[in-house]
């Protein structure tokens, strides 16, 4: 076997409420004949999270909204060098339907929705089993939604900046302004539909790519989808309470602040500061109690050691008769670092 790094591909379960219950779509490759999920090769410098979504939308005309994380694959695929074998990996998330057109443009000539049962008999890799089960057994994706943490990208060091009364219109550095950008994707990918924002200008510099950049320019690979933005823009809201100023004087503001995203039907994204995140994260921990061991302790780790600068975190929750329990974690650190 080769010695060189597992290929990296990324893919999601995209699933549906039907006449029949949950619906899962599979998709046929003319090229190998077989039926599998959604999935495809990471481009240069790409995130897993950000290529999911992206393969998805290219293989099956649809845009998703990545959920809960599902179990991997890892098995051996032809060498391109044509000499022996080689580990290619693929990671996995349960993906709600949000957009697109169903257009089918890229390597696949039939989609097909079906029940994870007929999914079952339909699937040509035993291996692609695993994540369908992950995803039954979490009683049906459509009782989860997603909160996404950040904290703001790298700034002008507070040393370095000539105006120590007025701290809060310290801005982005170079490195920081990189890894806003850089968060574009990855935030679509997770469908966040509305910014709850700290007004400082470090934090409005972060999220101000991400809301200034329309669906359709994320989907230049789709001819049929190029000269359509027909999803809104991502609202904002400017919260003093999330900043570090605010927090200071009124820090009895932050749980109505964290409540509220926490009860919005869309995904909401919230940016802060190093100072407030933890108190954030406990008032998330309070509002979604931890469902696991796992949970808890990554819950702990935030609230110790803190974000790092310009770090996505999302956390999967499950309302169930009125109360929010916190399924699992996800942490994204920034790619660009100084």
């Amino acid at each position: 076997m080769s010695t060189s790094p597992p290929v990296a591909a990324a893919g999601t379960l995209p699933w549906r409420v039907g006449e029949r219950g949950v619906e899962v779509l599979l998709v046929h490759r003319p090229k190998y004949d077989d039926w599998s999920w959604p999935k495809g090769k990471l481009d240069p410098g790409e995130t897993w999270a950000a290529a999911a979504a992206r393969e998805s939308a290219e293989e099956t005309g649809l845009r998703v909204r990545l959920g809960l994380p599902l179990p991997g694959t890892t098995y051996e695929v032809a060498n391109p060098s044509g000499k022996g074998q080689r580990l290619k990996e693929v990671r996995y998330w349960a993906a709600s339907v949000i957009g697109g057109d169903g257009v089918l443009e890229n390597e696949i000539d039939e989609v097909r929705w079906v029940t994870p049962k007929e999914a079952k008999s339909l699937l040509t890799h035993p291996r692609d089993l695993e994540p369908l089960k992950a995803l039954v057994a979490h009683g049906g994706p459509q009782q989860t939604q997603s909160l996404v943490i950040l904290r703001h990208a790298k700034a002008v060091p507070r040393k370095n900046w000539h105006d120590s009364e007025h701290d809060w219109l310290r801005p982005l550095d170079e490195v920081g302004s990189a890894q806003a950008v850089d968060m574009v994707d990855l935030l679509r990918a997770y469908g966040v539909a509305s910014v709850v924002c700290s007004p400082s200008t470090r934090c409005a510099d972060t999220v101000r790519p991400f809301l200034q950049t329309p669906i359709c320019a994320l989907q230049e690979q789709s001819t049929a989808s190029q000269d359509r933005c027909l999803e809104p823009a991502p609202n904002v809201t400017w919260a003093d309470p999330l900043s570090e100023e605010g927090h200071e004087s009124a820090p009895h503001l932050l749980p109505g602040i964290v409540a509220a995203a926490l009860s919005a039907e869309e995904t909401t994204a919230m940016c802060s500061h190093g100072p407030v995140l933890p108190a954030l994260v406990e008032q998330v921990s309070t509002l979604a109690q931890p469902a696991s061991k796992q949970v808890r302790g990554i819950l702990r780790d935030l609230r110790k050691d803190n974000l790092i600068k310009g770090e996505v975190v999302v956390v999967h929750m499950a309302r169930t008769e009125g109360t929010l329990s916190t399924l699992d974690i996800e942490r994204h650190p920034p790619r660009v670092t100084p």
